[in-house]
């Protein structure tokens, strides 16, 4: 079943399928909290069914090229990975940027990482609305790099773009350009194209990875409990826009998704380095 309702009808409609025995696609975000979306998790995980959520832009195989780039450490170790997502219009009365937008770059950044950020912080402003904003900055910490997210639906111009900044080098993505670049810090090489011409359509390349997890029992790439991540770190930044950007720890709540779901982290997430962030933070959970 494919669910691409309103956010606020995911879990109730979701949760239904998977208990009629259906495998469910949902379009994100997963729900509009961490705690009902880790019950679709749960849920499915108990009926052996597959869920998974519509987190187009992590089967791009720019987004692709760029985490394999990251992987064989052509650029060093990460110093920061900055996402900007900007257009005008889209405005929607149901979700404000960071519930409507963020969800794309959220995700994006946590498998470049290779898991979860340990703290966010994020600012909102409502320009066109007095409570829906529609414009919003979050920065992610991940223990050894920073990640910063920017949000807007009130730009003139169309951006779609990612800068990861590392120890040897850096990585260009960008999307409405349809390229992927790699820099290589003082070898004075001309910038390297990573990724393929013509790339396949992302949500082609998404729905045929569903129906193959439903027929082969994998585990999709973007799981529930990938959806359920995001939905905590938005869950979080939505906390912290409210106290006008402080600090809020992830970690308590992470571990519960983590280990109510599933066995712990990816085994290719980077090792923990030392935060670069204050330590100053309000606990999620």
């Amino acid at each position: 079943m494919l669910i691409a309702t309103d956010a606020a009808s995911h879990f109730e409609l979701a949760m239904a399928a998977i208990s009629q025995g259906k495998h469910v696609f949902v379009e994100k975000p997963l729900a509009l909290s961490t705690t009902d979306s880790v019950a679709l998790a749960e849920a499915a995980a108990i009926a052996g069914l597959t869920l998974m959520v519509g987190h187009t832009f992590l089967y791009s195989e720019h987004v692709i090229d760029v985490e394999r780039a990251l992987r064989e450490g052509q650029v060093g170790e990460l110093r920061y990975v900055s996402l900007q997502r900007l257009a005008y219009g889209r405005f929607r009365e149901d979700a404000n940027v960071i519930w409507n937008l963020g969800p794309h770059d959220v995700s994006i950044l946590i498998h470049w990482a290779g898991g979860p950020p340990t703290a966010v912080r994020c600012v909102e402003y409502m320009f066109t609305r007095p409570t829906i904003s529609d414009l919003a900055f979050l920065t992610l910490d991940f223990g050894d790099f920073l990640g910063h997210v920017h949000l807007s639906c009130i730009d003139p111009e169309k951006v779609r773009r990612a800068t990861v900044a590392g120890t040897a080098g850096g990585i260009v993505y960008d999307d409405v350009g349809g390229s992927v670049r790699l820099y290589v810090n003082g070898s004075g090489v001309l910038p390297r194209t990573l990724s393929a011409a013509n790339p396949r359509p992302p949500l082609d390349l998404e729905l045929s990875h569903f129906a193959e997890c439903v027929r082969t029992g994998a585990r999709p790439r973007t799981d529930g409990i990938h959806g359920a991540i995001v939905v905590a770190v938005l869950e979080a930044a939505t906390a912290s826009a409210a106290l006008g950007g402080d600090w809020i720890d992830l970690t308590m709540t992470l571990g519960q998704v983590s280990s109510a779901t599933r066995p712990g982290p990816r085994p290719d997430r980077p090792a923990s380095g030392p935060s670069l962030v204050p330590s100053q933070r309000t606990a999620f959970a």
